[in-house]
């Protein structure tokens, strides 16, 4: 098949760029996923755009990605998302709950495709970065995104039930305050599985709750719904409250569903953009924690010193700028010799 004949479309998101080569039929002739911290490897993309080829991007990163096409058209998010529900809805009512890394999205269509009594959600209140709250945990707990679900397998599945549906959910909104949470009951001595599947059922059911009333079929998307395990705790609430089907989006099929019926029926027309050009210098290297003290240091700029020796007043003829970080299980405290008169640094 000849390139010309291909379009591409691209769903960038926080975490990651999926880029499918679509035929004009709509077949899915090849696909790629690429993390949006190395979107600069795509001008090495094996698929060599020219003029010719039509190329649409969707997603939060939508900009980013622009800056490494020599032309691209850009497509709302929630449009193409609206788009793929109403592909779904095919004599029943379908919603569709995306949990991802940059927060989460409920959309809910009736038989005609429009929005069944307004059901259009973005994360609410404190549901951004539900993902990215998630990795914190992950990485405080010392834990990688493949060891969730074997951790968490007692829980999973018609075996796990039981003990799935007995777990409480946290009553706070915010999920920057999972990881201290978490962290929390672990050193409390609450078994670590048990801690990790108090926050991950609670920050599911913070996007699923928004589903009141049953519909015929409700898909789940997004990198969250990637572990069996939060897919169970959507599917155990969204049975109770009466729906059917629950489907997974496991080849995250439904942006490119959106894409080409949106295209189609042109009820939403591309954002003829004109990206900005790359600056000449894409990335910039900063030093690490590692390399500023050990310049600091070098400089006799920075000192660790014990509280006995601030205690003593080890100035205390000048004025000092004091910095205290009160957390829950330690403290720590900054002290800074201002500079000049009293009152200036």
């Amino acid at each position: 098949m000849s390139e010309k004949a291909l379009r591409l479309f691209i769903d960038a998101g926080a975490e990651r760029l999926r880029v499918f080569a679509v035929a004009s039929e709509g077949t899915i002739v090849n696909r790629w996923l690429v993390p949006s911290c190395e979107v600069g490897a795509l001008s090495g993309f094996p698929v060599q755009v020219d003029e010719a080829m039509q190329v649409y991007v969707t997603g939060n990163f939508s900009a980013l990605a622009l800056q490494h096409w020599k032309q691209g058209k850009k497509l709302p998010v929630l449009a193409v998302k609206w788009s793929a529900a109403a592909f779904l809805a095919d004599e029943r009512s379908v919603a569709l709950i995306e949990l991802s890394a940059s927060g989460y999205t409920i959309i809910g269509v009736g038989e005609d495709g429009k929005l069944k009594d307004d059901h259009l959600v973005t994360h609410l209140r404190c549901g951004a970065g539900v993902g990215f709250n998630i990795d914190r945990v992950l990485l405080k707990l010392g834990l990688k995104r493949e060891q969730v679900d074997n951790l968490l397998f007692s829980y999973q599945g018609e075996s796990g039930a039981c003990l799935r549906r007995e777990l409480p959910v946290r009553t706070d909104r915010c999920g920057v305050f999972a990881s201290s949470a978490t962290i929390s009951d672990k050193n409390q001595g609450i078994p670590l599985a048990y801690a990790l599947a108090v926050t991950l059922k609670s920050e599911v059911l913070k996007a699923c709750c928004h589903i009141k009333q049953p519909f015929g079929s409700v898909w789940l998307t997004g990198g969250v719904f990637g572990w069996q395990f939060c897919r169970d705790c959507a599917e155990d609430y969204l049975r109770g409250i009466g729906v059917e089907h629950v489907v997974h989006d496991r080849d995250d099929l439904l942006t490119v569903a959106g894409l080409a019926r949106l295209l189609e029926k042109g009820d939403v027309l591309p954002l003829d953009e004109v990206p900005d050009a790359p600056a000449e210098a894409v990335f910039c290297h900063y030093p690490s924690f590692a390399e500023l003290r050990s310049r600091l240091e070098s400089g006799h700029r920075f000192v660790r010193l014990t509280a006995e020796a601030v205690q003593g007043g080890i100035w205390g003829h000048e004025p000092v700028l004091m910095a205290v970080d009160a957390g829950i299980h330690h403290g720590q405290s900054g002290c800074y010799r201002c500079r000049g008169s009293p009152g200036s640094v």
